[in-house]
């Protein structure tokens, strides 16, 4: 009897330095200069690990492949947008990972620290620190992601989520965003173990259809920590008529628009 057994894709490793170059072949004695490149280089594949070295980059990057993008655990490297007009990241496969980056988006007007394209899942971020942006991370119809262990500071609204279920966001740290966490008709029985400080409101639950209700602020209340907030732990919004003025949020009708 002959028994064949399946070959396993065994993933590489690739690194990206300050002062490499994308014309190298990506290993840790000859690095490649952008995120970008080694992504788009076509010897990186799925399941493979980018590691950036110490210090600044500055693009704005299109991750278009299930790979994981590690930062130095020592000194996390900082990512800036190269267009302030575009998202630092923006997440186009599934299964993605984001570890150890500090993303800044410098406070730029209409900037995305993390945009999470639509059917994009299981995506992940942690240990992460995401700085003056308008969202840190936006989810919109990108289910099972993992978001644990990261700082969200100086954002306009730290963690935004729409239409995304099954997501594990536990053991982050939102500190003086407008809004720490913002939920529209999205699953939250998994957020626990956060801790939100200052700012207008902890956690926004965007409610105009009935989705959420006051058992779910009494779930996420009793399930994260809120110091100094200036106006409500956990909001539950009924989509009336509200106006935006400096980071205040914006309902319109029914229908619920935020921007």
């Amino acid at each position: 009897m002959i028994f064949f057994i399946p070959l396993m894709a065994i993933a590489d490793n690739f690194y990206v330095e300050t002062d490499g170059s994308d014309e190298s072949d990506g290993s840790s004695s000859a690095p490649w200069k952008t995120i970008q490149g080694a992504i788009d280089n076509a010897a990186v594949d799925r399941g493979d690990t980018i590691y950036i070295g110490s210090g600044t980059f500055t693009e704005n990057v299109d991750v278009t492949k299930a790979v994981r993008i590690y930062g130095n655990q020592s000194v996390n490297p900082e990512i800036l947008a190269a267009d302030t007009g575009d998202d630092i990241f923006t997440i186009l496969s599934d299964d993605a990972e984001i570890r150890y980056l500090i993303i800044n988006g410098q406070d730029a007007v209409d900037i995305f620290g993390v945009y999470v394209g639509s059917n994009f899942d299981d995506f992940s971020i942690s240990y992460c620190e995401l700085n003056n942006n308008k969202y840190g991370v936006y989810l919109t119809d990108a289910d099972d992601a993992d978001i644990t262990n990261n700082e969200f500071s100086n954002n306009n609204k730290g963690l935004y989520l729409s239409a995304a279920d099954g997501s594990n966001i536990k053991y982050n740290d939102f500190e003086d965003n407008t809004i720490g966490a913002y939920f529209l008709r999205s699953d939250i029985e998994d957020v626990a173990s956060n801790d939100f400080e200052g700012g207008d409101y902890g956690i926004y639950l965007e409610s105009d259809d009935g989705y959420y209700d006051t058992t779910d602020v009494a779930q996420l209340e009793s399930n994260n920590s809120f110091n100094e907030i200036d106006i409500n732990n956990v909001e539950l919004g009924n989509g009336d008529d509200e106006e935006e003025n400096d980071g205040i949020l914006c309902f319109i009708g029914t229908l619920g628009l935020s921007f």
